[in-house]
């Protein structure tokens, strides 16, 4: 099950409708395409327990209210099992992924998003006074979300016993909690959730120090199968469309991601 669509795509349905019905468009069947996704806020998250929704989701949404010819499904999955999960035929495609995240090894495509986003640091700001603060991390308990890829771990996936003064927690949402309840020290947390999360309990934001020091920034991309079941370039094509309505970088906004690099 996903979410309800936003005002973006409602726009865009309404658009499309019009101009099928112009045409005489008629229903033929579609070819499918699966999407792999995992929770990674805000990209996909999970709704009362069962109901997919985030950025995945609506992107989903608009690739198929775009064309008539492939009909693209939501595949969940785990953030430690996707690579495993897509090498076995799984799903054809992940949206919003960063090559190095463990990809650069596998015989994939990758279609460049104009979508970005990273981790900065953050920390208690009653404990972070000092200008160097986020630069010393040797002797500071630090929160990392299990399953993600990070600068300071070579772009390892984090897993239990890592490193001795790295605490690992299940979700983004959980790090920052950590930081606030004082668990840990310093946490990379990813931007775009951060904002969101800081918008929904602003009471939070003075109690944090965000650094201007991140652990990474990327750009997002689309890792596709070398065998998918839609062409590179005819979803590099769709990808254009949505560029060039506006559709995707309305889509970014809702969820407080740039479309130009920091």
């Amino acid at each position: 099950m996903t979410s309800k669509q936003s005002p973006v795509l409602q726009i865009l349905f309404v658009i499309l409708l019009g101009i099928y019905s112009s045409n005489g468009y008629s229903a033929t069947e579609k070819q499918t395409v699966y999407v792999g996704g995992y929770l990674f806020s805000p990209y996909v998250e999970l709704v009362d327990g069962e109901n997919y929704a985030g950025l995945t989701i609506k992107m989903i949404q608009a690739l198929n209210l775009i064309q008539s010819n492939y009909d693209f499904k939501f595949v969940p999955t785990s953030i430690e099992k996707r690579h495993q999960a897509f090498h076995h035929g799984r799903f054809d495609m992940v949206l919003f992924e960063s090559p190095q995240w463990g990809w650069l090894s596998r015989e994939v495509n990758f279609i460049p998003l104009p979508i970005y986003d990273g981790e900065p640091f953050i920390a208690l700001a009653k404990n972070a006074q000092a200008p160097n603060y986020f630069h010393e991390l040797g002797n500071k308990n630090i929160i990392l979300v299990k399953g993600y890829h990070y600068a300071m771990t070579q772009w390892q996936q984090v897993d239990v016993g890592y490193s001795e003064n790295m605490r690992l927690v299940k979700s983004t949402k959980a790090a920052i909690e950590s930081i606030l309840k004082s668990r840990g020290d310093i946490a990379p947390v990813t931007y775009s959730y951060l904002m969101q999360y800081l918008k929904r309990n602003p009471s939070k934001r003075k109690l944090l120090r965000i650094s201007g020091k991140w652990d990474q920034t990327y750009q997002h991309s689309v890792v596709l199968k070398k065998d998918a079941n839609i062409q590179l370039a005819e979803l590099q094509g769709l990808i254009k469309q949505l560029i060039k309505s506006g559709v995707l970088a309305n889509l970014a906004q809702e969820y407080d991601l740039p479309t130009t690099a920091k």
